[in-house]
């Protein structure tokens, strides 16, 4: 009877994930019907992979401050699209949102320990997909999913004792890191925390060693010599360091009114989006764990 209403929940959360993917996937200005133009990253992401379909090479033939994984992926929509570039590119996103929600599902349920409370989670994370999709093919989209495994890769550390497990979770650590560094070199300060929370964990467990820390560093190393042999052999690493990472470095400066401007900015992102969302799912895992207590426990679930 368990397994089947196991299954039942399986399929009912398959359901809804396939039904917010979607939703979202019509969204993006590469989707079949849309008659609308790509955004102004977006065209030049698209310029950059027809551009490298047509033997162009970035940075040296290109100009731009964005890491090359936007480029190539960009490239591989015209590379099989045969005349549909437009709508391979939408399955290339689409396939890339599919992996961010596993993957989100994947954390939530690792942590929460319950699939319906995982999926209203994220339907109340609808909008703020949309807002930050902004019609899709933007240099967050790609870098999400990496995000989230480095996420997926600490939590499982912080919480396995397996050793094999504890390497390859540090490893993908490090590796998504340099993925994400040539999507936009910018994005990748959330690897300060990351990086952090090891230290500390490092310093406060018994059983973690300092190869720990090594790990990560070797992955993310393994990356950019990966994407820097890939320019080696295109002649164009000077350039790709260039705008890459100076060029990014001098782009992404800014005033302290600038600063000011877009912290209010963030603060309204989370308040319209972020805060309600976060409040009403918090209500909701603070009843579900209080129905599950006994009736002497229940008084302590709010305190």
């Amino acid at each position: 009877m368990k397994k089947i209403i196991a299954n039942k929940a399986l399929v009912l959360n398959v359901i809804s994930m396939t039904i917010f993917i979607v939703i979202i996937s019509f969204t993006f200005r590469s989707n079949p019907i849309s008659t609308v133009l790509p955004t102004h990253d977006s065209s030049m992401f698209l310029y950059f992979g027809r551009g490298i379909h047509n033997g162009m090479i970035p940075y040296v033939n290109m100009y731009d401050h964005k890491g090359s994984v936007l480029f190539y992926v960009n490239s591989l929509a015209y590379l099989f699209g045969q005349g549909y570039a437009q709508f391979l590119l939408w399955i290339i996103e689409v396939l890339f949102l599919t992996t961010t929600v596993i993957l989100l599902y994947k954390i939530l349920n690792y942590l929460l320990k319950n699939s319906y409370l995982v999926c209203l989670t994220i339907w109340l994370s609808l909008g703020l997909f949309i807002e930050l999709f902004a019609g899709g093919n933007f240099s967050e989209e790609y870098a999400l999913p990496f995000i989230l495994v480095a996420l997926y890769g600490l939590i499982k550390y912080l919480n396995d004792d397996l050793e094999n497990h504890r390497k390859l979770s540090l490893f993908l650590v490090g590796f998504s890191g340099s993925v994400v560094l040539f999507i936009r070199a910018n994005m990748i300060a959330i690897w300060c925390i990351f990086g952090l929370v090891l230290l500390i964990n490092l310093l406060t467990s018994k059983n973690r060693r300092g190869s720990d820390l090594l790990i990560p560093i070797l992955g993310g190393l393994f990356g950019i010599c990966l994407f820097t042999l890939i320019a080696f052999m295109s002649s164009s690493t000077s350039e790709m360091i260039q705008q890459v990472f100076i060029a990014n470095i001098k782009y992404a400066d800014s005033t302290l009114l600038d600063k000011r401007v877009a912290t209010q900015y963030f603060i309204d992102f989370l308040i319209k989006y972020g805060l309600i969302a976060l409040v009403i799912s918090g209500i909701v895992v603070k009843i579900s764990r209080y129905t599950e207590c006994s009736y002497v426990n229940k008084w302590h679930i709010f305190f």
